[in-house]
Formats: C-alpha cells, sequence, structure tokens
C-alpha cells in the first residue's frame, strides 16, 4: 500500500484496520460548519430529494445547494488534508442529515473513484452532532477483502450477510472535533437515528494527488465505463435523480473488464459458510486486491 497518512503510527492503524480516528475541527470551526449546514436546511426544509427521510446532499436536487456544500467544505478541509494525507487532495465534500426516527445506510463500500484500480480514496466522516453516539459502525479488515463496485446503483451484495457484519462489527464513539479516516473499500453502515433530534455529520473525500479522478458506470456484469470526472462532475450530477443514466454530454476514458468479481463474491460467501458449519471464527480477511484490465 502507498503511504496514506503521514504519522507512521496512523499509518500501521491505517494498513491494519482500514480506518483510523483524529483530531480535526477546534470546537469554533465545528460550531460553525454546524450552523452553516443548518442554514442550507431552514426548519421545515429538512426532506432528501430522492424522498427517503435521510438529508444526503448527493440526492438533493439543488445544485446550488449541491455547490455551496462544497465551497463550505474545500477552503475548510483542505488544510487538514495537507497535514493529515501529505500525498492526497480534496475531491468533493457532502452531508448527511438524519432527522429523528430515521433509518440508517445497509452494509456497504464506497464507489471507486479514481482510475486506477489500485489507488486509495479516503473518506473523512466527521459527526457534527451527538459525539460518542456511535452512529457510524465498521468491520476491522475489510478493506483488504471486499469491494462493492456498482453504480450508479450499489447491487447490495452485503445485504444478505447483515447479521453476520453486525456480528462482526465494532461502533465507533467519536469524540467532538474528531474524524474517522477510512478506505473507500473498508466495508461499513450508518445507524438509525432513535434520538429526539436531528444528527448532522459531513463527509470529505481525499484521492491521491496524482489521481485521474473517475465515474464508474456500469456497463454490464463485471464491466464499467470509466467517465471523466474531473472539474465540478459530482456537484453538476445527481446520481439518485435523473442523472443516474448514461448523460450524452459525459466523456468517457474507456471500459474496465474485472475479472475477479466473481472470484471474491465466492470467497466472502465461503468465508462464511465455513464458519456457519465448522463454528470456527477467521480474524484476518483474504487480501484480494483486484487489479481489472482496461479496455477502448
Amino acid at each position: 500500500m502507498r503511504r496514506v497518512l503521514g504519522d507512521p503510527a496512523g499509518q500501521g492503524e491505517f494498513e491494519s484496520q482500514g480506518y483510523v480516528t483524529v483530531p480535526v475541527l477546534s470546537p469554533t470551526e465545528l460550531n460553525d460548519l454546524l450552523n452553516a449546514v443548518q442554514n442550507l436546511h431552514p426548519e421545515g426544509d429538512v426532506r432528501s430529494g430522492d424522498g427517503s427521510s435521510v438529508v444526503f446532499s448527493p440526492a438533493d436536487p439543488s445544485t446550488a445547494r449541491r455547490r455551496q456544500m462544497q465551497q463550505l467544505l474545500q477552503p475548510l478541509f483542505e488544510p487538514h488534508i495537507r497535514r493529515l494525507l501529505p500525498d492526497f487532495r480534496f475531491f468533493s465534500g457532502i452531508y448527511l442529515i438524519k432527522p429523528p426516527g430515521s433509518t440508517g445506510f445497509g452494509w456497504h463500500t464506497d464507489w471507486q473513484l479514481t482510475a486506477d484500480w489500485s489507488d486509495v480514496s479516503v473518506r473523512i466522516w466527521l459527526p457534527l452532532t451527538d459525539p460518542g453516539s456511535q452512529t457510524l459502525r465498521v468491520v476491522d479488515g475489510s478493506h483488504r477483502f471486499a469491494r462493492e463496485m456498482g453504480a450508479p446503483v450499489p447491487v447490495g451484495f452485503f445485504a444478505p450477510f447483515t447479521d453476520e457484519l453486525d456480528r462482526r462489527s465494532r461502533g465507533l464513539a467519536i469524540n467532538p472535533g474528531e474524524a474517522v479516516l477510512f478506505d473507500s473499500g473498508l466495508v461499513h453502515r450508518s445507524v438509525a437515528n432513535q434520538s429526539s433530534r436531528a444528527m448532522v455529520a459531513v463527509q470529505v473525500t481525499a484521492i491521491p494527488a496524482d489521481a485521474t479522478p473517475v465515474f464508474c458506470l456500469r456497463a454490464g456484469d463485471a464491466r464499467y465505463e470509466l467517465i471523466d470526472a474531473s472539474g465540478e462532475f459530482w456537484i453538476d450530477n445527481n446520481f439518485l435523480g435523473p442523472d443516474a443514466e448514461r448523460q450524452p454530454h459525459w466523456r468517457g476514458l474507456g471500459f474496465v473488464e474485472d475479472p475477479d468479481q466473481h472470484s471474491w463474491e465466492r470467497e466472502f460467501r465461503l468465508l462464511f459458510d465455513v464458519e456457519e458449519r465448522t463454528g470456527r471464527g477467521r480474524t484476518r480477511w483474504r487480501s484480494l486486491r483486484r487489479h481489472p484490465s482496461t479496455t477502448g
């Protein structure tokens, strides 16, 4: 793995667990950011563009509001990315608001965002409310095993393993101003909001400074088209709305064949089947980093 964190101890944790928790924002920055996010959604306007109860900014029908959030997060987080991830750069930023009673997101990994499959993309998850509430759950070490590449709609491969993943997972108690920096391939989920007030969090993505940003559009079984995602591509397109399908003005960079997809799916199923039959747990995940070929 290429170096991700500047701190050697943090790098060791990141390689082993797939994540590390670090202090990022000061109390003033944290409070100002929370106020800014809440101002984007005045009282009575907390709803999602995709009709769900969770406000997820990539699904926001307002391009202007998506751009506002990017403009808010980029100057705030860029210095922290340079400090923590010296070979990375800011790529995108989103927010998430869970009103009381809203559901979370099921087990998943995040999309591939660069043309090189061996690149590591880092998600910076920072809750703005309810510190210590363990709203993010992760499966330690799972970044070395599985990736859910489907886009724009995830295939939901992990759904049949929900109970087992729940058993293996841990909730992360995050102090105010701390963030979880995790590999985009880490299997994770966010929990439902059972409190009496809205939960608010932001997530920033950092990619290697020399990486080519792409959108991997599913184009068949284990086949993806690489779409140029430079500039404001992720702001201008709503992938949970009308832009979920291939748009004629998108610039294609070729196609990727992923010949190992079914191999890691079989390995993942076998992992749980062996444990069910033998009762023996395996403490390490198989390492199946995939290197698909690119065709024009």
